[in-house]
């Protein structure tokens, strides 16, 4: 087949970086003539609308509340008037309430967002900061970003591990993260030290982002701290599966005690606290061979995806597929009304090429898929117990350890909907 695998990781022979680099600066997005911001972006309960029809709002606006703990909140992305509260397509959920606000174009802050002296706030005052912005982690899965800061029984954390290894092709954001936003990661990191009351933090990037390793270095040396330790990784997939990851970064087969960031919402952290900002925009990098002009472009929550692709010039041919998040973990979007939304990592237009149907063939028990598994499970097994109706095999296999990572799917030469079965296997068990 070509692969090369290596304990239960893909060895990509390109990672596409060239393509989603080809403009290798971060820039802004122009606000959305107007916005669908959906009530469900994070794991746990969609946030509860708390505005109307009619209402005019500044960007950062609260139009969702959080529904309970473990909840986030929604803010508005652009100033304007509250047009419709109903379903709208969503880009993981097919469909889901959602608030439309049209922009009055002009981009009126909402007035509690400012620059704040941090010095004096407590932790209790830190975490409730973070919470009020609605800050999730940035990449999978989203969970809300206070509930992992003060996990429940008051679990002491002792190492907070800063993520940013980006191990699927043409994904590049957190290492413009680290490259662009050095302070802020900096300024972010001791928050969460802070009020974790974490001993050691680790930043943990790809063998192929050296040089932004070095960028947060330097940025510690000119601001006088060294809190920060740092290593760096083989840019393999799945990198950053939050078992494996801590094993590789602190060779232990524990995750108590230890907390894993994407670098990203360390940002947003600092966002959230020093300057009262809600998240309600993110780095999206817009790429693909199909893409006029690929970017990796600061967007407002809500845009359409169509505007999104606009802004970068639209596509040079149709794509085969557009696909959101990763390449191996993202999901296809047909709606392009759909939003971007606090998940959104990336949109990729991948060629046609890329993605031709080939037929499915039975299995013929190669052990690509075991050898290619990050959790050591035998995914032919379990699916073919899922294809015979024998759901109460995939538990006695350890199908509940699955990830999802999609790795069986792609090294299967039968190409059979590996991810699919593996999915229906744990939701069985």
């Amino acid at each position: 087949m070509g692969l090369k695998i290596i304990k239960g990781k893909i060895v990509f022979p390109s990672l596409k970086r060239e393509v989603s680099l080809s403009n290798p600066k971060i820039q802004k997005a122009k606000p959305p003539h107007f916005c669908v911001i959906p009530m469900a972006q994070h794991q746990g309960h969609p946030a509860l609308p708390v505005v109307k029809q009619g209402d005019a709002v500044c960007v950062g606006t609260l139009i969702g509340k959080p529904d309970g703990n473990f909840s986030a909140a929604v803010h508005s992305s652009v100033s304007g008037t509250v047009k419709n509260i109903g379903l709208y397509p969503h880009p993981f959920l097919g469909e889901a309430l959602a608030v439309e606000i049209e922009s009055d174009e002009k981009d009126t802050l909402a007035p509690e967002i400012r620059r704040r002296d941090i010095d004096p706030l407590s932790r209790e005052e830190i975490l409730q900061s973070i919470r009020n912005a609605g800050v999730v982690e940035l990449s999978e899965p989203c969970v809300p970003t206070h509930l992992k800061l003060a996990p429940p029984g008051h679990k002491k954390i002792h190492t907070v591990i800063l993520n940013g290894t980006e191990c699927e092709p043409y994904l590049v954001a957190d290492y413009l993260v680290m490259m662009e936003k050095a302070h802020e990661l900096a300024e972010g990191a001791k928050l969460v030290k802070r009020v974790t009351g974490a001993e050691h933090v680790i930043l943990a990037a790809g063998e192929n982002s050296l040089e932004a390793i070095e960028t947060v270095n330097s940025k510690l040396f000119s601001l006088g701290e060294n809190f920060i330790q740092s290593t760096a990784l083989p840019a393999n997939y799945p990198q950053g599966e939050s078992r494996r990851f801590i094993k590789d970064v602190l060779f232990l087969e524990t995750e108590s005690g230890i907390l894993v960031l994407n670098v990203a919402t360390v940002v947003a952290i600092y966002e959230a606290v020093k300057m009262a900002k809600p998240l309600y925009e993110r780095l999206v990098t817009v790429t693909g061979e199909c893409l006029a002009q690929p970017k990796n472009l600061i967007v407002r929550i809500g845009t359409p995806l169509q505007e999104v692709i606009r802004q970068c010039n639209g596509f040079l041919r149709k794509p085969g597929r557009l696909v959101m998040g990763g390449l191996m973990r993202g999901v296809h979007q047909e709606n392009m009304n759909a939003p971007v939304v606090k998940g959104t990592t990336a949109l990729i237009a991948l060629p046609p090429e890329d993605v031709r149907e080939e037929e499915v063939m039975p299995c013929t028990r190669c052990g690509y898929c075991v050898e290619a598994c990050p959790e050591n499970l035998v995914p032919s097994m379990i699916t073919l117990a899922v294809e015979a109706g024998r759901l109460d095999l995939p538990k006695e296999f350890g199908a509940e350890n699955c990830t999802l990572c999609g790795n069986c799917s792609y090294v299967c030469p039968s190409k059979r909907p590996m991810t699919e079965l593996m999915s229906r296997a744990r939701c069985s068990v």
